[in-house]
């Protein structure tokens, strides 16, 4: 995993890997960081309308995760790219009206080679205010 030229992510995604691929599309994992003032139920409904805009997503919760920072939801949306179909894992974690949001996607049909990548980093989600 290789981090991510920060200048070409989102201003909310605080740090990016992706894994180099010849198949043209990376697996990738980042988190972002957004304030909000909603539950995390309200949170899941608007990621869900907002992934469901396009007929050929599919979104569903996968359930709870345990993670460092405490208990997060794990949310599963199926895409199709360029490249082929994608999979991408979304874990949300809601604490002190700060939304915590870790994405890992990889094509489908590659999904299972990064699982333990993917649920080792979710379950590490740790939050700090001082990374020393």
């Amino acid at each position: 995993w290789e981090i991510a030229d920060p200048q070409t992510l989102s201003p909310r995604v605080k740090i990016a890997f992706i894994k180099r691929s010849n198949k043209g599309f990376c697996p990738s994992i980042n988190l972002a960081v957004e304030e909000t003032q909603v539950s995390l139920s309200d949170y899941l409904k608007a990621v869900k309308a907002i992934h469901e805009q396009d007929r050929n997503n599919h979104w569903r919760i996968l359930g709870k995760v345990r993670t460092n920072a405490g208990l997060a939801q794990l949310t599963e949306i199926d895409s199709t790219s360029e490249f082929g179909d994608v999979r991408i894992l979304q874990l949300i974690l809601i604490k002190e009206e700060r939304a915590y949001v870790v994405t890992a996607a990889a094509l489908k049909e590659d999904i299972s080679d990064y699982y333990k990548d993917f649920q080792s980093t979710f379950r590490s989600l740790t939050l700090t205010n001082d990374l020393l």
